[in-house]
């Protein structure tokens, strides 16, 4: 106290006015850290809620890797009870809009060296997690664009269908989903182009290539497509979040006439390629996105009428292997129709990848051109 007593009445001043800026600038600190914390609270909603879920099972499995299943497509479930309880999450009321009672789960399912987390919310009449699976059950028309029951499956048929989906930033359209529940995507555009085989042929003595998927060139571009390997960051479909969405299935490359009408898949899945992440589409599925009812064979140009998988151009390969040949193979022209293609030419890829559909959890998006779905 004699110190500042000892100090002359200007000084004092100045301490004063001193002492009161840093406590100004104090107080301004405290009230932005303040503001900032309420801004940046998560706003309760159930996408909210989903994801908290996702990340916390996430964490619980971390821990609890025993656990986890061992086989391919084996799945554990572990409840938002559970999750609470541990001390992952919050409880589901302080999380979820308005005074709604929820419950919740998350199924986990190994997908090769990844697992895929799938929440699953119940809010009653409130709202419920929507997956892939769901949403074409639950969306099926027997007119018009749409989502059909076909083929113990659901295919996209129609020109205006809304089957858009994000995967990356990249726009790709969902085919159909089989009954294992598993989804077909098709790139909306032509990734590149490519020879299908160039290999030297010992029946036609030339470089005519082999129409075989598994011995192709066609493959090692595929294979190099999917894993984003001789292309820039910008240029690569996928990154390593959206692969661990995408899960191996058969690729059917049998053959089949272009002038027959089975459309059930059953000749081009006469021969299957196992455990493939990536590929093309066979024939019957192109001519069953048509609803023009004089679209029958490959070789009707009815089929580019009212079919989102026509384009005018470019070209682009199939899956589908010409019968009675060992290097041929169909490709779609820019005419709507299927003709045979000597391995050694050069067409536009569309590459085909798969999602477990029960595990594809919408997270927004009406699956139209201006607004995809896009998935968590």
């Amino acid at each position: 106290m004699k110190f500042w007593n000892d100090l002359n009445t200007d000084l004092k001043k100045k301490l004063r006015l001193f002492a009161i800026i840093i406590g100004a600038v104090l107080a301004v600190i405290f009230l932005i850290i303040l503001l900032m914390r309420v801004v940046n609270k998560p706003t309760p909603s159930y996408t909210l809620a989903e994801r908290e879920m996702k990340n916390a099972a996430v964490a619980y499995y971390q821990k609890n890797a025993s656990s986890l299943p061992t086989n391919n497509n084996g799945i554990v479930t572990v409840s938002s009870n559970t999750l609470v309880a541990e001390k992952y999450m919050k409880e589901l009321s302080k999380l979820v809009p308005g005074n709604v009672s929820c419950s919740g789960e998350v199924t986990v399912i190994k997908n090769g060296e990844h697992y895929l987390y799938a929440p699953k919310l119940d809010c009653g009449d409130a709202y419920k997690t929507n997956s892939l699976q769901q949403y074409m059950t639950s969306h099926v028309t027997t007119s018009g664009n749409g989502i059909y029951a076909m083929n113990q499956g659901y295919v996209y048929r129609g020109e205006k269908v809304a089957n858009y989906l994000n995967l990356n930033g990249k726009k790709w359209r969902i085919v159909k989903m089989d009954g294992n529940g598993v989804i077909t995507l098709i790139y909306q555009d032509s990734f590149t182009s490519a020879i299908w085989d160039n290999r030297y042929n010992a029946n036609t003595k030339q470089n005519d290539g082999y129409n075989d998927f598994n011995i192709s060139r066609i493959k090692d571009t595929l294979t190099k497509v999917f894993e984003g390997t001789g292309y820039s960051k910008n240029e690569r479909l996928f990154d390593d979040k959206s692969r661990e969405k995408l899960i191996p299935y058969h690729l059917c490359h049998g053959t089949r006439s272009s002038f027959s009408d089975v459309n059930d898949g059953s000749l081009e899945c006469s021969e299957i390629v196992e455990n493939q992440y990536i590929g093309l589409l066979p024939l019957s599925d192109y001519l069953n996105a048509s609803l023009d009812s004089n679209c029958h064979t490959g070789k009707d140009f009815s089929c580019q009428n009212y079919n989102y998988l026509y384009r005018s151009e470019p070209e682009w390969w199939t899956m589908t292997k010409v019968p009675d040949t060992n290097y041929k193979v169909f490709y779609i022209t820019n005419s709507g129709i299927a003709t045979s293609s000597v391995a050694s030419e050069e067409h536009n890829l569309r590459p085909v990848v798969f999602l477990n559909a029960s595990a594809s959890i919408i997270a927004s998006g009406t699956g139209t051109a201006t607004d995809p779905f896009v998935l968590q």
